[in-house]
């Protein structure tokens, strides 16, 4: 998604508020419909050009929501993902993110013993550094696959007007691989959200990432496009 746009997401909106500052019943809900030329997931390429809507809710300090791929090339299979978790704060800046996920391919060939998804739990470390810095570290752990990655990110917001922002992220992680070989990958993003409204955003960006692993296309390059209304 996958975890990974969620983290640099929450990367620009701040750290965790703290208990007594998040009313135990609000809640908000994102709509959120975006474009990527390819489909990128921890420096490796899975698709082409895709669609790839979700839906968030959150209430107070937890989360969940359905994120959702569709390739415009029929080489490539869709992915549904589902997601949640809860933020507990460890200070007015800093949260810790624990949650799961659920990958689900509903158009795996799965004849040949192959799981249909995979289950996948997260633990991290959220925050503002200082100023319009902003950092994580995460750990993941599928437990279908038996891989670990261990991912960090850092982010910086600068105002552009009242309306435009621009974000810059870069992320690097490593991926141990229960059957195969293990990887680094390396990534970075610059990201233009333009607010058209208090609730809608529309969102345009360039995109880079890489990896080591032997065999995989490297030096990936594209761009997004997104729509984003919050309820």
């Amino acid at each position: 998604m996958k975890k990974t746009a969620l983290i640099l997401a929450a990367l620009f909106t701040g750290a965790a508020l703290s208990a007594d500052e998040a009313p135990a019943s609000s809640y908000s809900i994102t709509a959120d419909i975006p474009y990527v030329s390819t489909y990128v997931f921890r420096g490796t390429k899975l698709a082409t050009g895709s669609l790839q809507p979700s839906l968030k809710l959150s209430s107070g300090a937890a989360y969940g929501g359905i994120w959702y791929s569709q390739p415009f090339d029929n080489e490539y299979g869709n992915e549904i993902d589902f997601y949640g978790g809860y933020t507990f704060a460890i200070s007015k800046s800093w949260g810790l993110d624990v949650g799961a996920t659920y990958y689900y391919y509903p158009e795996l060939d799965t004849s040949g013993g192959a799981d249909a998804g995979t289950f996948e739990g997260y633990v991290g470390l959220t925050g503002t550094i200082t100023g319009a810095l902003t950092g994580s570290v995460y750990v993941y752990q599928d437990f279908t696959l038996k891989n670990t990655t261990v991912q960090g990110s850092i982010g910086y917001a600068v105002p552009l007007d009242e309306k435009l922002t621009m974000n810059f992220a870069a992320t690097i992680g490593g991926v141990k691989v229960d059957q195969g070989p293990d990887y680094a990958y390396y990534g970075a993003s610059l990201t233009f959200p333009w607010k058209i409204s208090d609730k809608a955003t529309i969102t345009s960006g360039f995109n880079y990432a890489t990896n080591d692993l032997e065999g995989a296309e490297d030096n990936l390059f594209w761009v997004n496009i997104g729509f984003t209304y919050a309820f």
